[in-house]
């Protein structure tokens, strides 16, 4: 891979990734590699390359560090998906650093509200574990999903709800509205009968963070209805 540009780099760590194949002599080559030609990488080269090693769970904190340094370099070229994206990389392979979160932090606050909803709930899931807690971040995170709620699949309504309620941070608004979003969802997939394994593990980080922020009947009632159409994460029913 000495030859490799940025963009090979980043395809083939991705491919190897995507295909849960890991060989670490490989990995580690392409780190030394992006080390040498960070540069030259633009946004999509720098997130695809992090998201690859977070998904390989290798911690390379070389590498992560370069890339983070690297998009808060060229920030203004880097938009919302890719600079969450990378925090996700950092968080995930347990790697942040404060000057990186801090830069992250103030780099989102001007990317957040053009975001979709994945950033959104990328961005929160990020600082909460790394208990990073920025509290302008998070009033820009909580305007921007209240504005996208109707979009916020299963997902992003968990990660969302778990990393505000992880850091204490009450937004009464936000948890409202999230909770309305879940109560119908769930409604939805009882009444088609159609709920799946990202349902109940969506279910259960809602109720979860819904009972950590004082919220213990919206949660009793959520792991309730989700529970009489036959499903429910069994760690949910200790919250009923």
């Amino acid at each position: 891979v000495g030859d490799f540009t940025p963009r090979d780099l980043s395809n083939t760590s991705w491919a190897w990734a995507r295909l849960a194949l890991v060989d670490d002599d490989l990995f580690e080559a392409i780190a030394k590699a992006v080390q040498g030609c960070v540069r030259g990488a633009n946004q999509q080269d720098l997130s695809n390359t992090a998201w690859a090693f977070a998904r390989a769970e290798l911690q390379r904190a070389p590498v992560l560090h370069a890339i983070a340094s690297e998009a808060l370099r060229i920030q203004e070229a880097v938009d919302a998906r890719s600079m969450a994206l990378i925090a996700w990389a950092l968080a995930k392979c347990d790697v942040t650093t404060a000057p990186l979160m801090a830069g992250i932090a103030e780099a989102s606050l001007q990317l957040l509200p053009e975001a979709r909803p994945q950033a959104l709930a990328n961005t929160a899931w990020a600082f909460a574990t790394s208990a990073t807690r920025h509290g302008p971040l998070f009033e820009v995170i909580s305007r921007a999903s209240l504005a996208l709620m109707p979009q916020f699949g299963w997902q992003e309504l968990g990660n969302t709800a778990w990393a505000f309620a992880e850091l204490l941070v009450r937004d009464a608004p936000l948890m409202e509205a999230i909770s309305a979003a879940a109560q119908d969802t769930v409604e939805r997939f009882v009444d088609s009968g159609s709920a799946t394994e990202e349902v109940d593990r969506g279910s259960y980080a809602v109720a979860w963070a819904q009972g950590i922020l004082s919220y213990a009947e919206a949660a009793r009632e959520l792991v309730a209805l989700h529970a009489s159409g036959g499903r429910g994460d069994r760690l949910a029913f200790g919250l009923v």
